[in-house]
């Protein structure tokens, strides 16, 4: 392998979270605000939602070497509140719990696809790999907003294996 080549391999990525929530504030909304749609919405809306998901340590930065290369927040929400909060534009409900099995997705942004997947494959196997469901809105530029939601199959199918092991382990004593 030549030296060339060792210089064009990207770093790895990390996961981090900031101490400090007002760093973690700060850094996000640089992250964001020059990106579409974040840049386009009313500060009051945007920024308190981002407030409340990082009080709540409910995001995540990626990072490559000691630089931040993508963000997610998100909220946890019953599915009720997540679907009028998809279709109907309603503000999501305050106070659901991880245990509530469903997220909704507040902001994702990467500097590129690579980043994006990673952050996405390590939120649905970590954070959010108790959801069953996670709601988004996505922008399509001067197409639209795609208004969606998916369903996490990877964790129910981890829970359904952790049952079976529980159950196994159980008749074997």
């Amino acid at each position: 392998m030549s030296d060339l080549s060792a210089l064009q391999t990207p770093a790895p990525f990390g996961l981090m979270r900031l101490k400090d929530p007002n760093e973690a504030l700060g850094l996000a909304i640089r992250l964001l605000a020059g990106e579409a749609p974040f840049r386009d919405m009313q500060l009051g809306m945007s920024t308190g939602m981002l407030v409340e998901a990082i009080d709540a340590n409910h995001y995540i930065f990626v990072r490559r070497e000691n630089k931040a290369v993508a963000f997610a927040a998100w909220k946890y929400s019953r599915k009720e509140d997540a679907e009028a909060w998809l279709f109907d534009g309603r503000a999501p409900e305050r106070g659901a719990t991880r245990d509530a099995r469903v997220a909704i997705m507040l902001a994702v942004q990467g500097i590129e696809t690579p980043v994006g997947r990673y952050l996405m494959r390590q939120l649905r196997d970590g954070e959010l790999g108790d959801c069953d469901t996670l709601y988004y809105m996505r922008d399509y530029g001067k197409g639209g907003r795609g208004k969606r939601s998916v369903r996490l199959v990877r964790p129910k199918v981890r829970r359904a294996l952790r049952s079976m092991e529980q159950g196994a382990a159980g008749s074997n004593q």
